[in-house]
């Protein structure tokens, strides 16, 4: 299977105080710029983790209610 280099996986952070209906609305947004939700976050933080086009991500990042959008990756603690 090739590797697409236009799609990546990030992590979005809602804006914290956002009610669930604007962080539906972003959702929205994120798929009609041809992302997919691999998992929701609400413990720690608020906020999803998506496959999406490289290009989505300034979009993404300039969105009222996203606190950041972050390349999602391993990290190793030592």
């Amino acid at each position: 299977m090739a590797v697409d280099d236009n799609v990546g996986n990030y992590i979005v952070v809602f804006k914290s105080g956002i009610s669930a209906m604007e962080q539906d609305e972003t959702v929205g947004k994120i798929k009609k710029m041809g992302g997919v939700v691999k998992y929701e976050f609400s413990e720690l933080l608020s906020g999803v983790a998506v496959e999406m086009p490289v290009s989505a991500v300034s979009a993404l990042k300039s969105d009222p209610n996203v606190d950041d959008v972050e390349e999602d990756r391993t990290v190793h603690i030592n």
